[in-house]
Formats: structure tokens, sequence, C-alpha cells
């Protein structure tokens, strides 16, 4: 019957709605975890300044600076990122971002100096405010 819609819909979702139900729980499960790497990224540093700055010869004040450094620049890119991102799949945007995230890690673990460090510290900021 033209009219007759109960075998297209079942529980109130279309057989293409009900597949990516099941999907879109991954999707939120994996930006969970990019979310909660992001922020033990942000807050960890600051347990160990001491270490930090004794490491790089610097001042504690100096080696928390690395600290508003990732402030600063999560707040500029999350201002600037809707305006890049305008027309790109959300999917690329997020992937692009969790790839950005890796970096600065692999660089603030690494760094031999303070310039490396706040470098590591603003690229972590913009995957931040990019999130």
């Amino acid at each position: 019957m033209a009219g007759d819609t109960s075998s297209e819909v079942i529980d109130g979702a279309s057989p293409r709605h009900r597949g990516d139900a099941a999907g879109g729980w991954g999707a939120v499960l994996a930006l969970m975890l990019c979310v909660s790497t992001l922020i033990a990224s942000e807050f960890m540093p600051v347990s160990i300044l001491t270490p930090i700055a004794s490491d790089l010869r610097l001042t504690e004040g100096a080696a928390g600076q690395a600290i508003s450094v990732s402030d600063l620049f999560a707040v500029l890119a999350s201002l600037a990122t809707p305006s890049f991102t305008a027309g790109a799949d959300r999917r690329a945007v997020l992937l692009g971002l969790t790839g950005l995230m890796l970096l600065p890690g692999v660089l603030v673990a690494a760094a031999p100096n303070f310039l490396v460090l706040m470098a590591g510290r603003a690229l972590l900021g913009v995957a931040i405010g990019g999130f």
C-alpha cells in the first residue's frame, strides 16, 4: 500500500537511521578519549613544574608560563577554528586535531630548551581550542 510505512519504520527509526545510532556512540567515545587526553595534557604539567624547571634550568615561574601560553593559544584557536573549518567534514577536522594533539606531546616530552617547550605548549593550545 502506498500509505503504509510500517515496513519502513520500526520503533520510530527508519532502517537508515538505526545503524547510525550504534556508530554514533563510537564517535562519542572517540571524542571523549581525545578530550580526556587534552585535559590531562593541559593540567598534568602543573604538578611537575619544579622538575620541568630543574631539567630546563629555568625558574619555576618561567616554567609556569608554559601553562599560560597554551591557554592563550586555546582561546585564539577556539575563535578562529570555526571560520577555517566551516565547510570541512567534521570527522576530518577532528582527526586532524587529534594528530595535532600528538605532536605537542612529543615536543614537550623531548624539549631540550624553553623555546621548544613553549612551542609545544602553544600547539597543544591550538588543539585544545580546536576541540
